[in-house]
């Protein structure tokens, strides 16, 4: 995903450097024709949910070139393949759609991505192979230590009880 630009102009560049470069005559050669949806303002709700509930994802989801066709949200439970649960309109340009309910300890990882009438689309996170948004279903709430995964290379052990 990414804007569409339309240049008008020359292509400059060497095959010993690996470089190219656009090199427009004056700035009004350079037209942005189409620019991705943006998406901003995520939230889930509940922030730590139990295994009777769902979650709602919401989002501001605009386009400044055209108009949004399709919002998902994209969600995996514990690694396995990813799910798509579509978006609806909640009030202005914050669309929503509900993950279900999961098992308690599962660790949900879900993206958000929309697509305009042009084609073009974005996800947020925007790099997904990087990074995606996650929360662990607990029963028992936060402080839960059972559910509570601890990498000791990681962890200040000292500051850890003794009990644990």
């Amino acid at each position: 995903p990414g804007t569409v630009v339309n240049i008008t102009g020359y292509i400059r560049g060497g095959t010993s450097g690996g470089f190219v470069t656009h090199n427009p005559p004056t700035l009004a050669s350079i037209e942005i024709a189409a620019t991705p949806p943006a998406i901003a303002n995520s939230t889930r709700q509940p922030s730590a949910p139990t295994a009777s509930e769902g979650v709602e994802v919401s989002a501001n989801i605009t386009s400044a070139s055209s108009t949004i066709s399709n919002a998902s949200v994209f969600y995996r439970v514990d690694g396995s393949a990813f799910q798509e649960v579509a978006m609806a309109a909640i009030a202005g340009d914050s669309l929503g759609g509900t993950i279900p309910p999961q098992a308690d300890g599962a660790l949900v990882e879900y993206l958000i991505k929309a697509t305009d009438a042009a084609g073009i689309s974005n996800t947020l996170p925007t790099d997904t192979t990087a990074a995606k948004f996650f929360y662990n279903v607990r029963d028992n709430g936060l402080t839960d230590r059972k559910s509570t995964r601890l990498n000791s290379s990681h962890t200040d052990i000292s500051r850890m009880p003794s009990s644990a």
